[in-house]
C-alpha cells in the first residue's frame, strides 16, 4: 500500500492554495524571466496616485513581523495555541531564511540602483525608501506569505484562501510601489514564505504539542488536530 508523505497531504488539505500559488509563480516567474528588473519595476510604477501612495505606504505594513506576532497573540487569547505556534515557527523560520539571503547577497535597493546607472527613473517614494545592498529577496513579502499558507491550510476553503493571497500579494505589490524592492524580490520572497509555511505545518502535523498556561495543568494535543481548531 503506497504511503502518502507529510508534504503530499498538507498539500491535499488546501489544493486550491497552492495551486493559485504556484499558477500565480510559473506565470508571474517566466514573465520576470523575459525582462531586466529594472524593467519590471518600471513597468508595475507606471501609475501612481495620491490615493494609492497613501493604502500602499500603511498597507504594506501587514507585512512587518509584528502583524504576524499580533495574529499569534490573538490566536493565543481565543486558546487556538497550537495554531500560534504554526504560525509562529513559520514567521521565524522563513524570517531567518530571507534574512540570510539579504547579508549574503549583495542588491542594491530600487533607489541606490537607479542613481549608480544611467536609468532616468524617478520615484518620489525613493526620498524615504530604505537604502543599502539587501533588496533581496523581500522580508515582508516573505512573513505575509507565511502567515497566508498556514492561515489557508487552518480554513481549508476556497473564498479565505483567495482572501488571504491577495491580500499577501498586495504586500509585495506595495513593496514594489513603495520603491523598497524589485519585483524579483518579492517572487522569491513568496516562494520562500509558502515554502516555509508549508514546512511548519508539516513539521507539526504529527507531533505532540505541550502548551499551557503558568500554574496550571499542561494539555497535550496531537498536532493533527492544527488545522481543526
Amino acid at each position: 500500500m503506497m504511503t502518502i508523505s507529510p508534504i503530499n497531504k498538507a498539500v491535499e488539505n488546501n489544493r486550491f492554495f497552492y495551486l493559485l500559488c504556484l499558477s500565480f509563480l510559473a506565470f508571474s516567474g517566466l514573465m520576470l524571466a523575459c525582462v531586466t528588473k529594472a524593467d519590471s519595476f518600471i513597468a508595475l510604477n507606471q501609475f501612481h496616485s495620491q490615493t494609492m501612495d497613501f493604502f500602499f505606504a500603511r498597507y504594506t505594513f501587514l507585512g512587518d513581523g509584528t502583524c504576524s506576532l499580533i495574529v499569534c497573540a490573538i490566536l493565543l487569547f481565543t486558546k487556538q495555541r497550537n495554531l500560534a505556534l504554526c504560525v509562529l515557527l513559520a514567521y521565524l523560520s522563513s524570517g531567518l531564511f530571507a534574512q540570510t539571503l539579504k547579508h549574503l547577497i549583495v542588491a542594491p535597493r530600487p533607489r541606490i540602483y537607479f542613481e549608480s546607472s544611467n536609468i532616468p527613473f524617478y520615484l518620489d517614494f525613493f526620498k524615504t525608501s530604505c537604502a543599502g545592498n539587501n533588496s533581496f529577496p523581500s522580508g515582508h513579502t516573505t512573513s505575509a506569505f507565511a502567515l497566508a499558507t498556514v492561515l489557508a491550510s487552518h480554513f481549508k476553503r476556497i473564498v479565505p484562501s483567495i482572501l488571504l493571497f491577495i491580500g499577501a500579494l498586495l504586500v509585495g505589490f506595495s513593496r514594489v510601489y513603495t520603491g523598497e524592492h524589485f519585483p524579483l524580490d518579492v517572487w522569491t520572497a513568496m516562494a520562500i514564505g509558502i515554502s516555509f509555511g508549508l514546512i511548519a505545518i508539516v513539521l507539526l502535523k504529527d507531533k505532540k504539542i505541550v502548551l499551557g498556561r503558568f500554574g496550571s495543568r499542561k494539555n497535550t494535543q496531537p498536532a493533527a488536530s492544527l488545522f481543526a481548531e
